[in-house]
């Protein structure tokens, strides 16, 4: 992993992923978009109860931060009901590698 960035393998394709403010962004905007905004806390809840709108678009706007050329439907695609739970896995380390870090933590890496 580099900086918040990390790898996630779907359907045999391996993705950077990095969920960052302007990952944040994008997903409020997509919310926004069908009349339903959310702020972060409202993301993470989301995450927390297994909400897979908010979960697919963890993962969809985070891999397209480190690929902009790939299309929604491109990863959409690879996300399979199979991998349910690496899914929910990844988005849950996305969201934890992204939140700050305790200073205490931070001066002992």
């Amino acid at each position: 992993m580099n900086g918040n960035k990390m790898e996630i393998k779907m359907n045999g394709v391996v993705y950077e992923a990095k969920l960052d403010m302007g990952a944040l962004a994008e997903i409020q905007d997509f919310f926004r978009k069908k009349n339903d905004f959310l702020k972060l806390p409202e993301i993470i809840r989301g995450y927390s109860e297994e909400n897979f709108m908010i979960i697919n678009e963890i993962i969809i706007q985070s891999i397209q931060r480190c690929h902009k050329q790939l299309k929604r439907d491109e990863i959409l695609d690879n996300m399979l009901l199979k991998d349910i739970g690496k899914i929910k896995a990844y988005a849950g380390e996305l969201i934890i590698n992204s939140l700050p870090k305790d200073d205490k933590k931070k001066e002992k890496e």
